[in-house]
């Protein structure tokens, strides 16, 4: 199975694309675009080392080849999860999930599913934290759930604020880079949850995948700001280690 999602502001993107494309490029949607297009940059983690905040840029070849990837993985997706409030545009809401493959699904019941008795590669900056919470029998206790299945990792970088990473010079490359790596794993399916890479990751797979926001660390119990609920002593805090800088500007520091 191959289960697809976008968080906010790249469903956001996609659904402003679609409207531009339908020919509704009107003042305020440009300018509503505008608005997300900077949470892509800033939090979301896409980055591209050319992109100039006072110039248009969704007329770039770079972000129409990531709208087309957003367009593509919700065609291989089984199925795929957009995320997307309510706003000025949303009488227009009806046509765009009509004409993408769109659903809503219970993230836990479909996560533990999907991983169980497999062997799984996570992909997060957190996942040997995760590793760590599934060896040691607290992701276990947490759910109140038996689990057999063997954990691979590997953890991508932060790419905030359009900081790229080593020589490469935007997302496109970075995920080349990655793929280079990831490929000589030994899995049954990937479980991806790092902001707006990852659907460029599913996209280069030939494995079942899941696209996973942050719920990931919710359900291995690690303690992030989105959780409003009492902890047990099972949760695990996250290391200072694995905060990048200036976190606290990144959503206040929800993901830490």
């Amino acid at each position: 199975m191959k289960v697809g999602r976008l968080g906010f502001t790249e469903s956001t993107l996609l659904f402003c694309f679609y409207l531009r494309s339908k020919g509704k490029p009107t003042i305020e949607l440009i300018n509503y675009e505008t608005n997300f297009l900077k949470w892509l940059f800033d939090t979301s983690g896409f980055y591209d080392i050319s992109f100039n905040y006072n110039h248009s840029y969704t007329d770039t070849p770079i972000y129409k080849k990531l709208m087309e990837e957003f367009y593509r993985m919700n065609k291989l997706s089984t199925k795929t999860m957009f995320l997307i409030h309510d706003n000025i545009f949303s009488g227009y809401l009806p046509l765009f999930y009509q004409e993408f493959n769109t659903e809503r699904y219970d993230p836990k019941e479909t996560f533990f599913n999907f991983i169980r008795d497999k062997r799984v590669l996570i992909i997060n900056p957190m996942a040997n934290l995760m590793k760590q919470q599934y060896e040691n029998g607290n992701l276990q206790k947490i759910n109140n759930i038996d689990l057999n299945m063997s954990i691979s990792i590997y953890e991508n970088k932060y790419t905030f604020f359009n900081n790229g990473y080593g020589p490469y010079k935007n997302s496109f490359e970075y995920v080349d880079s990655i793929m280079n790596e990831i490929n000589s794993f030994d899995v049954d399916c990937v479980v991806i949850s790092c902001g707006a890479i990852s659907t460029l990751i599913a996209n280069r797979l030939n494995k079942d995948y899941l696209l996973i926001g942050s719920d990931s660390l919710t359900f291995f119990g690690i303690k992030h700001g989105r959780l409003k609920k009492t902890y047990d002593e099972y949760w695990i805090d996250v290391p200072e280690s694995y905060k990048p800088p200036n976190y606290k500007m990144i959503e206040g520091g929800c993901y830490w």
